[in-house]
């Protein structure tokens, strides 16, 4: 009996020092820029409405943090871009439109010549083929903080 009570109070505090990790993790994350969008959009799985978004690191896995105006992380981008070119590209959020519908698919960062892509379902991606031309991508430049 001892054993499980003392088990489940080392269970308890370690769960209490890494939610403290995160939380502390996250309050420090560093802010790579805002974008203001002008409309409502997809980002994986959420639908998100127009405003002013901020891109974060995400410490743990690498990826970034789309966070909206109440602070509130609304979208994670995991899957790395590089530039293989080495070009100059300028940061932005890259979307694509199927009709009425955007769709954030990629995110390049400042002088880092890196970016993320968003995860899309099937049925986005095969949406966004059926009327995929040139001017169905949107650009919107990402602002320093």
């Amino acid at each position: 009996m001892k054993i499980a009570r003392l088990f489940s109070v080392i269970a308890t505090s370690a769960l209490l020092a890494s939610s403290a990790m995160v939380l502390t993790a996250a309050s420090h994350a560093a802010t790579l820029g805002h974008a203001d969008v002008p409309f409502a959009f997809q980002a994986g799985a959420s639908t998100l409405p127009a405003g002013t978004y901020k891109i974060q690191n995400m410490y743990s896995g690498g990826g970034l943090v789309l966070i909206n105006s109440s602070g509130e992380s609304v979208a994670i981008l995991t899957t790395p871009l590089g530039n293989p070119n080495k070009v100059e590209v300028s940061p932005h959020l890259l979307f694509k439109r199927a009709g009425s519908s955007y769709y954030l698919s990629e995110v390049w960062l400042f002088h880092s010549n890196m970016g993320a892509r968003v995860s899309m379902s099937k049925e986005q991606q095969a949406l966004i083929a059926k009327s995929a031309t040139q001017e169905d991508r949107v650009e919107l430049a990402l602002v320093r903080d």
